[in-house]
């Protein structure tokens, strides 16, 4: 009987070192498979976004060549509005202080010359 009591003790310290193994492992298994599940989820949702940048990406392309079409369209059209605006503005010149000095220097000569040219001419007209 001695024998059979240790036998059933031997027993039951095997089932409960198994059974605590089990919980021991389920332990650790559940963060596991909630870990798993989590990256599961995360790898769907990085395929659903790889697959709608894969549908917009042609769009984008379109998108970029539209806007390269539009910029040369809107640089031709600023290139000839800026030359036709020059043009009037070059015709049309706006006195400044460095060259009003000259204007006056040569219209005081000028008038040196017209009034020493009556008197060349009176000079003449009575000699």
């Amino acid at each position: 009987m001695a024998r059979k009591t240790r036998a059933d003790t031997a027993e039951a310290i095997s089932r409960l070192a198994d059974s605590s193994e089990d919980a021991v492992r389920n332990l650790v298994a559940l963060p596991l498979r909630m870990l798993i599940g989590t990256l599961d989820f995360v790898e769907a949702q990085l395929h659903k976004a790889s697959d709608t940048l894969r549908e917009i990406d042609p769009l984008d392309e379109r998108v970029v060549q539209l806007e390269r079409r539009v910029n040369s369209l809107e640089h031709q059209t600023t290139g000839r509005r800026q030359s036709s605006r020059t043009t009037p503005a070059a015709r049309q010149t706006t006195p400044t202080p460095s060259s009003v000095e000259p204007q006056r220097v040569e219209q005081s000569t000028d008038r040196h010359e017209e009034s020493a040219a009556p008197d060349s001419a009176a000079s003449q007209g009575e000699v």
